[in-house]
């Protein structure tokens, strides 16, 4: 468990790190972005904003919901401040690495976007169990899940990513490989990175002294 301040500024920005990177592949890959940006591309030019600044605004709109819906012990500076961590890193994807990946072979980008689900499943999962707050689009599958406790959350993530997807799609953005995978994938692999953080440790075996 993440119990001290350290350990909970650590994990949340390890965990914007990780999604960071992850962003960066989905999006450099040249195989389709994730499911929130794909709705954002469709939806920045109806609001004749770049991608960037209509994705900042979307967060924050979801933001709204989220403390409508009553998610306030969710959100925290995190919620804001880790959207710009994860845009920097994006960007400094964009710049250094972009025509690396967009020239490398099919195999390879297709393998480097597998590895992105698990990253962002979990640098979300450090982020939440953190405390300090998700971003808005990852805390609105928490809110329905919570709301559905019947449900898994891996299945409501999926569906909430899926929605997103449709949205882009009828939008006019055609969902690509990549685009697919973060769709069915990162829900799974959150569930799995919550499992794996909250399991008990084994205790240290103590030095016999004699």
């Amino acid at each position: 468990m993440i119990t001290t301040m350290k350990h909970k500024i650590s994990a949340a920005f390890a965990g914007y790190l990780l999604i960071g990177a992850a962003s960066g592949l989905f999006i450099y890959c040249g195989l389709g972005a994730d499911c929130f940006n794909s709705m954002v591309k469709g939806i920045a030019p109806y609001l004749h904003l770049s991608v960037g600044t209509s994705s900042y605004v979307i967060q924050l709109t979801m933001l709204a919901i989220v403390l409508m819906l009553g998610g306030r012990k969710q959100a925290g500076p995190g919620t804001v401040l880790g959207s710009l961590v994860v845009t920097v890193i994006v960007n400094l994807f964009g710049d250094t690495l972009a025509p690396v990946l967009e020239a490398a072979p099919l195999a390879v980008r297709t393998a480097f976007v597998l590895i992105a689900a698990p990253l962002a499943g979990l640098g979300l999962a450090l982020i939440q169990r953190s405390g300090l707050g998700s971003t808005a689009n990852d805390i609105l599958p928490i809110l329905f899940s919570e709301r559905l406790p019947q449900m898994q959350f891996r299945t409501v993530r999926v569906a909430f990513d899926c929605t997103e997807l449709l949205a882009g799609f009828v939008l006019g953005i055609r969902p690509g490989f990549a685009t697919l995978c973060a769709a069915l994938l990162i829900g799974p692999c959150i569930q799995a990175s919550f499992w794996l953080l909250d399991r008990p440790r084994r205790p240290r075996l103590a030095h016999r002294v004699r």
